[in-house]
């Protein structure tokens, strides 16, 4: 998910598919629209098939805006029921 603006709350991604276009894995689907009264488009869509993901980080680098960043949460199994 592309990361938020912390004072507006809105999406930093200008939905410009830069990430899409870098990915060597085909896993991302960005679309989005000019609103009325924005100069930049806003996404509406972002969609990340992780199962298909190769952790290149090739859409993070491609990114204008750092919409996207590197992380270190990748192992999102746990051994327990409750977690």
């Amino acid at each position: 998910m592309p990361l938020r603006d912390t004072t507006t709350g809105k999406s930093v991604c200008i939905a410009c598919k830069s990430c899409e276009k870098a990915c060597p894995s085909d896993c991302i689907i960005v679309d989005g629209i000019k609103r009325e009264g924005e100069k930049k488009k806003s996404v509406t869509d972002f969609r990340l098939d992780f199962t298909k993901c190769s952790l290149c980080g090739s859409c993070v680098e491609a990114c204008p805006v750092d919409a996207l960043e590197f992380s270190k949460e990748y192992n999102l199994a746990s051994t327990t029921k409750e977690s």
